[in-house]
């Protein structure tokens, strides 16, 4: 071997252990984050469906009309698709001549909250229930296996509305939010004849973790609206509902209340911060990258010595970090991943490239023994494997080649 290639792969022995022992100190991250429990993507299965809530006033005029408010929070780790719902009543109302009972939405496959609302007229007095079904196709890719699963979920809501004479609406009867400093909501005060002394009182099991911007008002005239923001400040997870009483006084004085129910969002668990999966596929990037590169300057007719020790400095290399590449993702977060179909492709690979690489470190040996067309003949066709083997697992495991892999699947 020339001494410009020892210096060379020399060098490099600082730098893959450099790599090697930095991320191995940090916590490994999930295998994966669609259905499964942190560490086993074979069983432990935990799918948390979305999360659905159906609100309306909690209390209205005699042929009045309401708004009734549905709304769907993904954590968006797996494609919703069909979303529809449809509205039936139970009691005094009706929903409004233009509207239809049964409605869409939108594919959500993306964190985030979508929703529609109903127009519903009050009849006479009495008791409201509204039922709302909701009917979803949930859609699972899985990435690191082959094929895909639909399965069909339906979900039935209800709220209800006390139908009576009543000076002072709350609109909507019910907040989501995501339980987060920061995350905020708001509700409505309307009023349908002149009320005073309005107070809002949030429940002790929100105390301290949810703040309203209104806690008084003076008066309020018939035909007035007042918004309140209610914002959610942290704090324990384990509160996942409240309420808020409004009380006041009418035109006469005499005393009336309404609430509003609080519904805590749990958040999406956080992704640990690791550096690992990222090294991860950089390393599988820069490998397959460095192997065509190799192959390119083996091909090159100019330069024969230099090149060919180029050509094998730049193959040690790319075995050394083949070698890390899946160490670093099999002893890290991947730790369960050791068989499949697709990964024992890249150990085939990486120890199909450490034959061709041995192969070229004894060509004159080889050549001797088999004569040099022999011998180049070998070497390409180690060559050819690698790169077939290589290029397959990238396509069927590679995170960042998941838009080849879409396109044949």
């Amino acid at each position: 071997m020339h001494p410009s290639t020892r210096l060379l792969m020399a060098a490099m022995v600082p730098l893959l252990l450099a790599i090697a022992v930095a991320p191995f100190v940090l916590p490994a991250g999930n295998i994966c984050e669609s259905c499964h429990a942190p560490g086993n993507p074979s069983g432990n299965y935990i799918f948390a469906p979305p999360q659905v809530s159906l609100s309306s006033p909690a209390v209205s005029q005699p042929n009045e009309s309401l708004v009734v408010e549905l709304a769907v929070h993904h954590t968006g780790k797996y494609s919703i698709n069909a979303l529809a719902a449809t509205l039936s009543l139970e009691g005094p109302g009706s929903l409004a001549s233009a509207e239809s009972a049964s409605k869409t939405l939108p594919e959500m496959a993306l964190p985030g909250t979508c929703g529609l609302n109903w127009t519903v007229l009050a009849g006479s007095e009495g008791f409201l229930r509204i039922n709302a079904t909701i009917e979803y196709t949930a859609h699972f890719k899985h990435t690191n296996t082959q094929g895909s699963d639909d399965y069909t979920y339906r979900v039935v809501r209800s709220c209800s509305v006390v139908v009576r004479p009543v000076a002072l609406r709350l609109s909507p009867a019910e907040l989501s939010f995501r339980a987060g400093k920061g995350s905020c909501a708001a509700f409505e005060l309307v009023a349908a004849f002149n009320v005073s002394n309005i107070t809002v009182r949030i429940s002790s099991n929100l105390a301290g973790l949810a703040t309203a911007t209104t806690t008084g008002i003076a008066r309020m005239a018939a035909g007035e609206r007042q918004s309140v923001k209610v914002s959610f400040g942290g704090g324990s997870l384990a509160i996942n509902n409240g309420r808020i009483d409004v009380m006041w006084e009418n035109a006469t004085g005499v005393e009336d209340s309404a609430f509003v129910a609080i519904r805590v969002i749990q958040p999406a668990p956080a992704t640990p911060s690791t550096p690992i999966p990222l090294m991860g596929r950089a390393t599988g990037i820069v490998s397959l990258a460095l192997l065509i590169t190799s192959i390119v300057i083996g091909l090159v007719k100019m330069g024969k010595a230099r090149r060919a020790r180029v050509h094998c400095a730049v193959s040690w290399f790319i075995l050394g970090l083949s070698v890390y590449h899946g160490l670093i993702l099999l002893l890290g977060p991947y730790s369960t991943l050791t068989l499949g179909t697709y990964v024992i492709l890249g150990y085939a690979s990486a120890a199909v490239m450490g034959v061709a690489s041995v192969n070229g470190l004894i060509n004159k040996w080889m050549s001797k023994k088999l004569g040099y067309k022999g011998w180049l003949w070998i070497h390409r066709i180690g060559t050819i494997v690698a790169i077939t083997l290589v290029v397959i697992h990238a396509i069927m495991m590679g995170t960042d080649t998941a838009f080849i892999r879409n396109l044949f699947m």
